[in-house]
């Protein structure tokens, strides 16, 4: 208890205030939004089932693993399906990502760094939005964080203790998404790749790290043979396919760490990390031209890192941890994109984006120059605080509440709503509470004879636009005022209702 008392004590208060406005922008108007569609799927996954089926049947329907849907189902039962509520648990592994955030980037460079990548974490709209969201996202972030976490613990001290740590959280990251194998393929480079970094030990010892790995490999084996079954399946269809996945292109990947500043803004995002870089880089070289040894393993260039627990990291060992971590996870999904199927999309890289805040952390720490780091701090503040005001004053999804609520209010019985894509009439439906009105499913390139057939014997029809091509929603319109006539046309976030009234009805 005394030992446990004494950490408590030692967390700077700065962290408090940190984590606390980090729950803050979590919480704020958490179920203000509708569902999108990607959150509807995780409460359809969950309905109905019981936790075994849950666990042993989801995985068999849905291209992630089950830990997430588990946990949304306990969750659920308990404390229903509203906004506010399904969305808690992904807010709390958010604002709980703050904090090991804040042990890690500590013990591999100092408290002011772990303050640092606390406060960039912290006001990330990357990570706040998915902190916002009904999926695994948060979870997946606030694992990798720790399982990187232990693995430095692992390296200061190999007991038996750290080893189980580790290989418990790399567990649990595995079964929260399946680009977790990608962070167990950057923690195998690093600590292999530290044998030839010209140091006098290895990062970490054979023995120990080969008993966490064949521990994690046997646990998550269950769970693998699913993923490769998914993977050997005939072209990648079926519910669990990644079919919908863009081929990536260069401005894409280039992209890449700008959205984890600014999501929607991703080439300001990455104008600002270049800049940042630059300064970094003209006070790393003025710096190290009459550095002594001293100064250097005060900078993190050298020595172990002053953690009080062990051995630690070196300098070169640090800077290989974070690119190898970071790197991996952006550049070997992007060659699988290349060479065997899209597989990259922003937010599975999301374990990423926690190196490059705790990297973002230790470049503002490090930069010996006070005029450089103001400057470097003040961009990086501007940065990520300029996005927030347009995230929480602006709906960020489509806004199927609105359109079901519109569509309940106005319509009458008999009426029918055309949703264009099938999977879009799930959220429709969520929040769509009238049985004398059908709802029918169509894609975006139904045809003519498709479209009269879903309309006949009904009287206005309300068609829900998403994400039709323009010959699509040319013959939908083409084939709906041939009998009845264009009324209104009402455009909401995401999302377009049309209404046609009825007229000569015999379609």
């Amino acid at each position: 208890m005394g030992a446990f008392t004494d950490r408590v004590r030692s967390v700077p208060a700065a962290l408090y205030g940190i984590v606390a406005l980090a729950a803050g922008l979590r919480l704020y108007d958490l179920g203000n939004e509708s569902y999108w569609l990607d959150e509807i799927a995780s409460l359809n996954l969950v309905a109905g089932r019981t936790l075994p089926e849950v666990l042993i049947q989801v995985p068999t329907v849905d291209r992630h693993p089950p830990l997430y849907y588990a946990i949304l189902k306990g969750w659920t039962d308990l404390f229903g399906t509203a906004e506010t509520m399904t969305r808690l648990p992904a807010a709390l592994f958010g604002v709980a990502a703050v904090v090991v955030i804040y042990a890690l980037g500590a013990r591999l460079y100092d408290r002011r760094v772990g303050l640092l990548s606390a406060a960039v974490l912290a006001v990330a709209r990357f990570h706040i939005d998915f902190s916002q969201s009904t999926r695994m996202y948060s979870l997946f972030a606030l694992l990798t964080l720790l399982s990187f976490y232990m693995l430095v613990r692992v390296v200061e001290t190999p007991t038996r203790r750290t080893v189980a740590g580790y290989a418990l959280a790399t567990v649990l990251l595995v079964y929260t998404h399946a680009f977790a194998l990608f962070v167990v393929l950057a923690q195998n480079v690093f600590v292999v790749g530290s044998r030839w970094l010209g140091d006098e030990r290895p990062a970490v010892p054979f023995r120990p790290w080969l008993a966490s790995q064949v521990a994690v490999g046997l646990a998550a084996l269950p769970w693998i043979a699913v993923l490769l079954g998914q993977a050997l399946s005939s072209g990648g269809g079926g519910p669990t396919g990644l079919t919908w996945i863009p081929d990536p292109t260069v401005p894409r990947i280039l992209l890449t760490f700008g959205v984890y500043v600014d999501p929607w803004n991703p080439v300001i995002g990455s104008l600002a990390l270049l800049l940042v870089a630059g300064f970094v880089a003209v006070d790393y070289a003025d710096e190290r031209t009459g550095e002594t040894s001293e100064t250097a393993e005060a900078r993190g260039d050298g020595g172990a890192a002053n953690t009080g627990d062990g051995v630690g990291l070196t300098g070169r060992e640090r800077r290989a941890l974070l690119g190898t971590w970071i790197g991996v996870l952006v550049v070997v999904p992007v060659a699988i994109s290349y060479l065997v199927t899209p597989i990259y999309v922003y937010r599975y890289t999301v374990g990423a984006a926690m190196g490059v805040y705790v990297l973002l952390g230790a470049s503002i720490r490090l930069v010996d120059s006070a005029e450089l780091r103001y400057i470097v701090g003040g961009v990086l503040v501007l940065a990520f605080l300029l996005p927030l005001p347009v995230y929480y004053t602006q709906d960020q999804h489509a806004q199927w509440d609105e359109v079901s609520e519109t569509v309940g209010t106005d319509a009458a019985a008999g009426d029918v709503v055309l949703v264009s894509q099938p999977s879009y009439a799930n959220p429709f439906e969520h929040y769509f509470a009238r049985d004398d009105v059908a709802v029918k499913r169509l894609s975006g390139s139904a045809s003519a004879t498709e479209i009269r057939r879903a309309v006949r014997d009904h009287g206005t029809v309300w068609f829900v636009s998403v994400h039709v091509p323009p010959d699509g929603l040319r013959r939908y319109r083409d084939t709906l005022e041939a009998n009845r006539s264009d009324a209104d046309v009402t455009k909401f976030r995401g999302l377009t209702l049309w209404r046609f009234d009825a007229g000569n009805r015999t379609v």
